[in-house]
């Protein structure tokens, strides 16, 4: 029979003071021959397969307590969990660890100190795996395991709602023709998580006193918003407060997020179901800078919308008045660092330091007006911001000119005639135009505007302003599609240079007549793709005016998405918060896919882009980083420059400098350069990133 427990355990540690004893006088043989006797008195305590060595007080397994935990953060409060790491001896002795080292696989849901606590953020959920590690007596690390699942629940009352609300929407709901069926966002949108969320919209139904449930969720979220029905005023949607929707953007990255809204009909105290869910998907990249558009409602203007803030801001307030007086700006095109702007009002054109205040009467430009007889109205920059090209109208030659002075420099190999709309590559290697344009005569309804025009690129030779044009793609070939029409036009270059989006159509324009048109995908290996879910579904034609975000973005399984503006006339929304019925050019962004396979669209359901009015009509989206001025650039104050420092140089001149490496931007944050971000980031269009192309 071997002896208790208790006794040969501390036999065991008899045996371990004994071998220590007579190995420290340099009895090794005698030690193990005394070992052996003794471990056969302890009843097996110490087995011949055992190391001679080991110590009853050495840990051999470790484990985290509580081995699971659920934590749920009502209206942003922050639940907190204590964790132990608990290691288990060899004699079977448990002891809690001091000095351990405590580590997350997911930080977002929230962050554990030193002794374990792990404390829920309060702004984004998911399920946590928290890691905690120790060091045994004998040196030894163990390590072990438990998880956290945070979940996110917040309730928003409207106006004239309170608490007791919510009991209307217990009960079991019933299926009813009144059933709300949600306008916006699109089913099958992708987002950026980042940019300014979306505003949720339904048709018109119920009446005054009915409540609204709408209920936005995903795996470890839910927001619920309570409304009330006032009246001939209500908009029959849900501005989304950007901190409300920010749990929604930051919880469960890959899951989809899904949008019911349910009605409590006060008159019949019926609860009436949600007709369907209505799913869309943040992308786990973001995007920044500026989209620089057209309004064009009464006359023309430029204005900026910042993406992630939908603040919009008039460019130029008091721009240069025409021949006949009226004030206004509206071709315009952006530098790649989106530092400098080209605007004309069709007589006359500048270029603009968007750095600088731009509020004055006249607005600064960088040299005197032009006339456009002797430069042109549409461009296109240069990688560096160095050149221009353009044309004289949309239907002319092509001429290259100095972005700092106004006039055209020498160059070769461009068209000298029926040409327009140039796209300067953003590698600077070419140039892609409508070729062979054909202008509607007079009579037409569109008099004076392109019709007809094939796609063409001029490739550029080496660092001069040399070029040799080829055609790339025939309108004719689409002209079965069903947008018809033998005319491609508004050309746009993807951020790496490799593919060309363009719209197809019988016009170029839509505000004269209304053309159908579509947006299509052209590789530089030929392949061309139809962006179906940007043009509106299969066989829709409401697609214009390609632009691309000098962004690109990365998913978990590192698929990765351009980002295209573009302009429609579909309805967004409901006539109270959107522009259904209107057919107002409104402005809207899809994400493509870098990697497109043959035969499938590579774009995905779009979103509209927040910030821009629906009581005016938006077209020309050109998305820029945000204005700021490039590290070791003159400056006279901080803010002029991305990296947020204006500091004297040697001579004692102004310039924007990089900041000590203690204050490195990091992920989000403007920068003028490389040396600007921390170790971890690469400067892309003015923004710290890890993704660059």
């Amino acid at each position: 029979m071997s002896p208790p427990r208790a006794l040969s355990t501390r036999i065991r540690l008899v045996l371990q003071r004994v071998r220590t004893l007579l190995e420290s006088e340099g009895m090794g043989v005698i030690a193990a021959f005394a070992l052996a006797l003794l471990a056969g008195c302890a009843g097996g305590a110490v087995r011949g397969g055992d190391d001679p060595g080991a110590r009853p007080t050495d840990l051999i397994s470790a484990r985290v307590e509580p081995p699971t935990a659920l934590l749920e953060s009502i209206d942003g409060s922050m639940p907190v969990e204590a964790f132990r790491l608990i290691g288990v001896q060899r004699d079977g002795v448990e002891v809690t660890l001091s000095s351990v080292v405590w580590s997350l696989d997911l930080l977002r849901p929230g962050g554990i100190d030193s002794m374990g606590v792990y404390t829920a953020s309060g702004t984004a959920g998911g399920v946590v795996t928290v890691s905690g590690s120790g060091t045994s007596i004998s040196g030894a690390m163990l390590s072990a395991n438990a998880t956290v699942t945070v979940t996110i629940r917040r309730t928003i009352l409207g106006p004239g709602v309170d608490t007791s609300v919510s009991g209307h929407f217990d009960g079991a709901a019933v299926a009813d023709p009144t059933s709300i069926d949600v306008l916006y966002p699109l089913e099958g949108a992708v987002m950026p998580g980042n940019v300014y969320p979306p505003t949720i919209q339904w048709a018109s139904v119920g009446a005054a006193g009915d409540f609204f449930e709408v209920r936005v969720t995903k795996p470890h979220v839910e927001i619920v918003a309570l409304l009330v029905h006032t009246g001939a005023d209500f908009a029959h949607g849900w501005f989304v407060p950007r901190d409300v929707w920010r749990p929604v953007a930051d919880s469960d990255m890959d899951d989809p997020v899904a949008i019911e809204v349910e009605r409590f009909e006060t008159a019949t105290s019926r609860l009436i179901a949600a007709a369907a869910t209505r799913t869309m998907r943040l992308a786990r990249g973001s995007i920044f800078g500026n989209v620089y558009y057209e309004d064009r409602t009464s006359t023309a203007n430029i204005l900026r919308i910042e993406t992630e803030t939908a603040t919009l801001t008039n460019v130029i307030t008091n721009p240069y008045p025409t021949a006949e007086g009226t004030r206004c700006v509206g071709c315009h095109a952006l530098t790649r660092d989106g530092r400098y702007a080209f605007g004309t009002n069709g007589q006359t054109q500048a270029v603009y330091d968007l750095t600088v205040d731009l509020s004055s009467d006249p607005p600064p430009s960088r040299y005197p007006l032009t006339a456009i007889g002797a430069a042109p109205s549409v461009v296109s920059f240069d990688a560096t911001g160095t050149y221009f090209v353009g044309g004289t109208n949309v239907s002319a030659g092509l001429v290259i000119f100095d972005a700092g002075t106004g006039v055209a420099v020498v160059s070769t190999g461009l068209p000298s005639a029926n040409s327009g709309y140039p796209s300067w590559s953003p590698d600077g290697m070419r140039i892609a135009f409508s070729g062979d344009v054909v202008v509607a005569p007079t009579g037409h309804a569109e008099a004076g505007h392109p019709i007809g025009g094939d796609l063409y690129v001029a490739d550029r030779a080496g660092g001069s302003l040399d070029f040799a044009s080829r055609l790339v793609h025939s309108a004719a070939s689409l002209a079965t599609m069903p947008e018809g029409g033998s005319n491609d036009t508004h050309a746009a270059w993807s951020p790496d240079s490799r593919y060309i989006a363009f719209q197809h159509g019988p016009g170029t324009f839509t505000h004269v007549v209304r053309n159908p048109g579509a947006i299509y995908l052209l590789g530089t290996d030929g392949a061309l793709h139809r962006l179906d879910h940007a043009n509106g579904g299969a066989g829709a034609t409401d697609g214009y005016w390609p632009t691309f975000a000098p962004y690109v973005t990365t998913e978990a399984d590192g698929r990765r998405y351009f980002w295209m503006a573009f302009y429609a006339r579909r309805d967004y929304g409901n006539e109270w918060l959107g522009s259904r019925g209107s057919g107002r050019r409104q402005l809207w962004v899809a994400a493509i896919d870098t990697e497109p396979s043959s035969g499938v669209d590579p774009s995905f359901v779009p979103y509209w882009l927040p910030g821009q009015s629906t009581a005016s009509s938006n077209f020309s989206a050109f998305w820029a980083p945000e204005a700021c001025r490039a590290t070791g650039a003159a400056c006279s104050l901080a803010s002029e420059c991305c990296s947020d420092r204006c500091d004297s140089g040697a001579m004692g001149e102004l310039t924007c400098t990089a900041p000590p490496p203690e204050e490195c931007r990091v992920a989000g944050m403007s920068c003028g350069g490389d040396g600007d971000c921390c170790s971890d980031y690469r400067c892309d269009a003015n923004v710290c990133t890890d993704v660059i192309l």
